[in-house]
């Protein structure tokens, strides 16, 4: 390719883009191409509906009801505990992924409100205190802090 065909093509495409003619960023992410509707895609989004959901559920527990056959009911419960594995490794994922994108600084913050906050702190503070007996105290970071605190 010539220089000068390269430039033509470069000014043509820096026109287009432009003008909105390439999609955007929503499309770069994807390779420069808008994606398929596909199917699949469609009848996930439907299984998501609560109605949807709900009925997919009577499914399942019509199939696995004691009138069943039992190699109804075995299927049934193979195929729902299939999905249930599924949902956890997706859930395990999604939070691997979620965790990547935080700096460090963001993943000690979370860290320390989960230490400090919730049933993870009071399960600790419950252990520290049968351990040591302490039930209350006051955090200095100096020595100073330390005895400004007694004197008070």
């Amino acid at each position: 390719m010539t220089p000068e065909a390269r430039e033509r093509l470069s000014r043509l495409a820096k026109e287009r883009h432009a003008r909105g003619e390439f999609g955007g960023s929503k499309f770069g992410k994807l390779g420069g191409r808008p994606r398929k509707d596909r199917a699949a895609a469609r009848v996930a989004e439907a299984a998501q509906a609560d109605a949807t959901a709900r009925r997919i559920i009577e499914v399942f527990n019509d199939a696995i009801d004691p009138s069943q056959p039992m190699s109804i009911r075995l299927k049934a419960a193979s195929a729902w505990l299939d999905v249930e594995r599924q949902e956890a490794n997706l859930a395990l994922q999604e939070a691997d992924a979620e965790a990547k994108h935080h700096n460090r600084e963001e993943l000690i913050a979370i860290l320390s409100k989960k230490l400090t906050q919730g049933p993870t702190a009071h399960i600790l503070r419950q252990a520290i205190e049968a351990e040591t007996g302490i039930t209350d105290a006051v955090v200095v970071e100096s020595e100073a802090e330390v005895v400004e605190g007694q004197a008070a």
